[in-house]
């Protein structure tokens, strides 16, 4: 039918359930984290997942905003899971905001002199996002682009012209 998406029932029209829960897990500790920023600054940095902004009106201001940051790019990845070519724009995203967060922490690592907690929690929590995204990715990889993927057959007009 015109305007329809096409058939479930293609390999390449799903993303797999292990690739799947590797970007349900990965958003929901994104999730998990961004919330806490956001809304629970003071919290945060008593258990050592954040530093501690308390008294530090613009400090704060920017852990929140990275939280949201966090928040909104899981929220993105959990939107595009029933597309391979979305699920993989969205690990390509989510790895390489890991991979920003890792070197980050290498530049506060250089500045400071030295590795502490603060940038310890950065390498694992951002690397163990790098692992996950990049292994999601990996995995979408041979998914189907729409740009590159031939119309179905339900998508063709009766003189073999493609429907819109």
């Amino acid at each position: 039918m015109t305007g329809e998406l096409r058939s479930r029932g293609n390999k390449h029209d799903a993303v797999a359930a292990h690739t799947r829960a590797l970007l349900l897990v990965g958003s929901a500790l994104r999730i998990a984290y961004g919330a806490g920023a956001v809304f629970a600054p003071t919290q945060m940095a008593a258990r050592q997942y954040a530093p501690d902004t308390h008294g530090l009106a613009d400090p704060r201001l920017l852990l929140r905003a990275f939280g949201a940051h966090q928040i909104v790019t899981a929220c993105l990845t959990l939107g595009s899971i029933g597309s391979p070519p979305r699920a993989r724009a969205a690990a390509t995203l989510s790895l390489l905001i890991d991979t920003s967060d890792v070197v980050c922490a290498m530049l506060e690592q250089r500045a400071r002199g030295t590795r502490d907690k603060t940038t310890t929690g950065g390498y694992a929590i951002s690397g163990a996002g790098m692992l996950t995204f990049a292994l999601a990715a990996c995995l979408l990889q041979g998914s189907t682009s729409p740009a590159r993927s031939a119309p179905a057959e339900s998508d063709r007009g009766e003189g073999g012209e493609r429907r819109v």
